[in-house]
């Protein structure tokens, strides 16, 4: 069975819903398409969803999304970096009442799936304190078909059984933005991909530790000085 066969297969979950917000989507989508694009050599990339959980209505909202990786290692299990990472994040968005309440991964120009990888990595998210903590899975590739924002919403069906892999999507929706405000976003968007090195958002990891070679840049321009600021999120 193909992964679309069985994707078709899957129950849709109405209770838990998830309401992305634009902010937050933009992060994601400029995380995704920095790394997976016709044009270059795609990687997956991964990053985590910041929000709240609607105690009656279980509605979960996303009103950040912050880049953590991309590459190789987005395919394998969580390192002690990354729930270090996690923790550190948790900590500095506890005080603003956000807490971590999802992921995001992408999977270029393979599909969407819940991968066995990406199942041992999630219970690491939803577990008793947050049980309808979900897995947002891009592929940029599927955002060309009509009405398709190239991403599914998963959760584990049953987050207490330990042995159990079985999943289902969840009913998602995404803040319609301001067409002025997208407008705008999508103008300095197209700009920044036709750069030489676009920087469209940075990593976390690019922020507080910076690579060697940005360590070799010197800025010594308006636009310079710009573009290190691009990751519109907050550590």
């Amino acid at each position: 069975m193909t992964n679309n066969e069985k994707e078709n297969k899957i129950k849709t979950s109405e209770v838990g819903t998830v309401f992305i917000k634009k902010e937050a989507f933009r992060n994601m989508l400029s995380h995704v398409l920095r790394f997976g694009s016709d044009e270059i050599e795609s990687v997956e990339v991964m990053g985590v969803c910041l929000g709240k959980k609607d105690p009656n209505t279980k509605v979960l909202t996303v009103m950040n999304a912050i880049p953590i990786t991309h590459g190789a290692e987005v395919s394998q299990g969580f390192s002690d970096k990354h729930y270090s990472l996690f923790s550190k994040i948790s900590e500095q968005h506890s005080k603003m009442g956000l807490k971590i309440i999802g992921w995001y991964i992408s999977h270029p120009q393979w599909g969407v799936f819940f991968s066995d990888v990406s199942i041992k990595n999630h219970r690491y998210f939803q577990k008793e304190t947050n049980p309808h903590a979900f897995c947002i899975v891009f592929d940029y590739s599927l955002m060309s078909a009509e009405d398709d924002l190239g991403f599914e919403v998963y959760r584990l069906a049953d987050h207490t059984d330990l042995l159990s892999q079985e999943y289902v999507k969840v009913a998602s929706e995404v803040e319609v933005p301001n067409t002025l405000e997208y407008f705008k976003w999508v103008q300095k968007f197209v700009e920044d991909t036709q750069k030489k090195n676009p920087v469209i958002i940075k990593e976390i990891e690019e922020l507080i530790e910076p690579k060697m070679e940005d360590l070799q840049e010197i800025p010594g321009s308006k636009e310079s000085s710009a573009d290190a600021n691009k990751g519109e999120f907050m550590f």
